[in-house]
């Protein structure tokens, strides 16, 4: 190549930088389409032919056309493999970009392999813990999720932490985005006790700063109650000091002014008499919110969340009349910062003791890689302002070994969040519920008949 066309070739990728980095797409995309024909005249194969169209994929894809950033970001690579070996680092970035493309167009496998690639060849160039894999790692366990992949998520968070663990310390406040994805993984799959433990991890490595008062250690005390409630009502087997005795004793609500912890409550089923909700978890919504308390302007969503659930923690608990209470205070908070992608979660019913019938648990513990078919059963009741259900009626459609009336009774026997309108709880008549259960060979049922380890 001349001087002076080499000289051009930079400038113009120069010039897709700039127009990229502002996020100006739509030019960014006229610069590298011109770019991939002045290279295309140039030479037919070459490093900065490659480079033009690893260049045009990405424009591509911010520009919204995953499937033609597919097809650049190949050729991208196929150019490349022609002077490089395939541990070459220079391979990583349209790698990256390739498994962006693939997952946008939810061909997960294929984002899978081609971020794995990029993964490998940076820790064998960069070192088994560099941090330049931890959005890749982001990226994999949300692919490997939505395939249903349990084991790959898995692997993929518990790395996260692993590097952050090796590059910041265990103890660093900069593990802590890490930590905090791999407590909500596992969460989302039930296994609570592991949650809560990096949960409260969390919490006590971010009250070093300024005395807890700060986001991470208020959500982290969030995840401590939220667990401590969702394990009570899931799986109650496994909740910790289980066995009913030690009254709570009087605690200060600052909502009510009250220090009668039971004011409101409704007398519990004798059933649920074996397990009560952890008071330990309610002592983290109290920290939390003498948190937000101490601050002159707390950040109004942090604030909605916490009122939020102590609402959810006290219907949870049948304390409906203290429940009611923390809702409406979260009302307009939460009208104020919703948004369509994560709407006002008082306007519409929500279960908050609902427990599954044991066979049914079960069966929702089934890997999805495992399901054959998953059937659906309509159920419709009435809603109270204050939580209760009524009026249960299975609305066609029968569900596996004759589950249908169990879950019937689990619903009569439900707790559901009250619905509101303009800042009071009315009632739902006709409140629609969507149950399921999942069909699959008589092996993987009899694998799945052992309780899930939490």
């Amino acid at each position: 190549m001349r001087q002076g066309d080499d000289h051009a070739g930079n400038w113009n990728h120069a010039e897709f930088q700039r127009l990229f980095a502002a996020g100006e797409y739509a030019d960014a995309l006229r610069r590298a389409q011109e770019n991939v024909r002045i290279e295309e005249a140039r030479h037919a194969a070459s490093d900065e032919l490659s480079a033009a169209y690893h260049d045009l994929g990405k424009a591509q894809l911010h520009a919204g056309s995953a499937d033609a950033a597919v097809a650049s970001l190949l050729r991208a690579l196929q150019l490349l493999e022609l002077t490089q070996s395939v541990a070459s680092p220079r391979l990583m970035e349209p790698l990256t970009d390739l498994g962006e493309a693939y997952a946008a167009l939810g061909m997960h496998d294929a984002a899978i392999e081609a971020t794995q690639q990029a993964v490998a060849i940076g820790r064998r160039t960069q070192g088994l813990f560099n941090t330049e894999q931890m959005e890749l790692l982001d990226r994999l366990a949300a692919s490997f999720d939505a395939l249903g992949n349990f084991d790959g998520v898995d692997s993929a968070r518990r790395y996260a932490v692993l590097v952050a663990e090796k590059q910041f310390g265990p103890e660093h406040p900069d593990s802590l985005p890490a930590i905090g994805k791999l407590a909500s993984w596992f969460e989302l799959s039930g296994r609570y006790t592991m949650a809560r433990d990096l949960y409260e991890r969390t919490a006590r490595i971010a009250s070093r700063e300024d005395g807890g008062r700060n986001v991470a250690t208020v959500t982290a005390l969030l995840g401590v109650a939220r667990t401590h409630r969702l394990q009570y009502v899931e799986t109650p087997e496994l909740v910790e000091d289980s066995v009913w005795g030690d009254p709570p004793g009087e605690k200060f609500d600052p909502v009510t002014g009250q220090r009668e912890a039971v004011a409101g409550a409704v007398e519990r089923p004798g059933l649920d008499a074996a397990a009560r909700l952890n008071r330990r978890g309610e002592d983290a919504l109290l920290r939390s919110l003498e948190i937000l308390n101490s601050i002159s302007d707390p950040p109004r969503d942090m604030l909605a969340r916490t009122l939020l659930e102590f609402g959810d923690w006290y219907q949870t608990d049948r304390n409906l009349a203290r429940a009611i209470s923390y809702y409406r205070r979260a009302w307009p908070l939460l009208e104020e910062t919703s948004t369509a992608e994560s709407p006002n979660p008082l306007l519409a019913p929500r279960p908050m003791f609902y427990r599954l019938p044991p066979k049914l648990r079960r069966n929702h513990a089934i890997r999805q890689e495992n399901v054959v078919k998953q059937q659906q059963v309509e159920f419709v009741m009435t809603v109270s302002d204050r939580g209760e259900v009524s009026d249960v009626v299975r609305k066609g459609g029968d569900m596996l070994e004759g589950l249908g009336w169990q879950v019937e009774r689990a619903l009569n026997r439900a707790t559901f969040s009250p619905r509101f309108v303009n800042g009071e709880p009315i009632a739902t008549p006709g409140f629609a519920f969507i149950e399921f259960c999942c069909e699959t060979t008589s092996e993987e049922q009899a694998a799945s008949a052992a309780p899930a380890e939490r």
